[in-house]
């Protein structure tokens, strides 16, 4: 595929999905793309076959210009069935936890046991001697009564 059939047929399936200055401007980024990278001496079909097709391009910017007028959005990989539809993939983004992460993770841990034990130990201290009456008082009741 040369850089004209790659832009036209982006431009096909971008009509009618975003609005003609969107349509403009990309067309006008990857018209400049395939300039400079053919001035690093690449040729057009090696271009076109580096950026991808030019249907699942379109796909992706039609996504990214409805995320920007406020409708949800959810980041998806397209890939195209043998049948020519776009079917979407799930995408993982991976986290890596630093060990600080961690020791801050543990370090919260100790301190809202510590809290829990605390805040026990003060109620036991107020309640036992309630506890110790009342159980005196029932014992005595039992024996007397």
């Amino acid at each position: 595929m040369n850089k004209q059939q790659f832009l036209k047929e982006l431009q096909e399936c971008l009509e009618g999905e975003v609005s003609r200055q969107a349509v403009y401007d990309n067309i006008t980024y990857y018209d400049q793309y395939f300039e400079e990278q053919k001035a690093m001496g690449k040729s057009e079909s090696q271009i076109a076959e580096e950026i991808g097709k030019p249907s699942l391009i379109a796909k992706t910017i039609v996504d990214a210009e409805d995320a920007s007028e406020g409708v949800y959005y959810d980041e998806q990989v397209y890939t195209e069935e043998d049948d020519g539809s776009f079917e979407p993939e799930t995408e993982f983004h991976m986290v890596e936890i630093k060990w600080y992460h961690k020791l801050l993770f543990v370090i919260v841990i100790i301190a809202i046991v510590l809290l829990l034990l605390t805040i026990t130990g003060a109620i036991l201290s107020f309640a036992a001697p309630i506890i110790l009456i009342l159980l005196i008082a029932y014992l005595i009741k039992r024996l007397f009564f």
